[in-house]
């Protein structure tokens, strides 16, 4: 395929999430450990093994279904989530809901959660912001979050192993922390919501650290005209 002609809008659904070692340090990883809350299934082609929830199991990069392509690890009920025994996060070891796909490349193995942006974004929020902010604070986080995310559906960062975004800073940082009522409760309330300039949505780069001026894309090297809606401007509270 060359080339794709979009005859009507994008509209978000499932998100791809590269998932990095522990410390975020790198893409690929020498072993995979998992467990699941319910009952899962490992299936790779048409072959398909099935163990009950608590049950653990460990795939090498030596694995014989890497032969047959990607290995893809699913709860085998729609809530269920699988836990990644190999990966340290500031919660523990992280859950994700939806599906995790394996595919092995020379340095290692590569770990991509297939998952609704809504449920990404329960993962998103929590981690990029406290939820003790409140809940007005997590709207606007929501609707920035959800807003990144789009955009990266159609602007692959890791097209080459079959993922949008990462789950570190280089992105947006995913499920670094657990679930939190008010993030949920902010995620429901702007559900779909997205910053929009001219009908388009935007690139909602947000940062953890302000002196109270903001800045256009120049800082980074793009080119300002492409981002009108970025302006270097007093943001301090006395502003409006």
């Amino acid at each position: 395929i060359c080339g794709a002609f979009l005859s009507k809008g994008l509209s978000a659904g499932n998100i791809r999430v590269l998932i990095k070692t522990t410390g975020y340090g790198d893409l690929f990883h020498d072993s995979v450990k998992v467990t699941c809350n319910t009952g899962y299934t490992i299936t790779c082609n048409d072959l398909e093994q099935h163990f009950g929830g608590g049950e653990e199991t460990v795939i090498e990069p030596s694995d014989a279904r890497f032969a047959q392509g990607r290995i893809e690890i699913k709860p085998d009920v729609a809530d269920g989530e699988i836990k990644l025994l190999n990966i340290k996060r500031s919660q523990g070891n992280p859950e994700y809901e939806g599906i995790i796909e394996l595919s092995l490349w020379d340095s290692g193995i590569v770990i991509i959660n297939d998952v609704d942006i809504e449920q990404y974004l329960k993962r998103v929020v929590p981690s990029e912001m406290p939820a003790s902010f409140g809940t007005e604070s997590l709207k606007v986080q929501a609707v920035c979050a959800r807003s990144y995310a789009y955009r990266h559906l159609t602007n692959g960062g890791y097209n080459e192993y079959g993922a949008h975004v990462d789950d570190s800073t280089q992105y947006q940082v995913y499920n670094n922390t657990i679930e939190y009522d008010a993030a949920n409760e902010a995620i429901l309330a702007t559900r779909g919501q997205m910053l929009k300039f001219n009908d388009e949505v935007v690139q909602a780069y947000y940062y953890s650290t302000s002196c109270g001026v903001g800045t256009d894309v120049s800082l980074w090297g793009s080119s300002p005209e492409s981002y009108p809606y970025y302006v270097s401007k007093d943001i301090g509270e006395n502003q409006r």
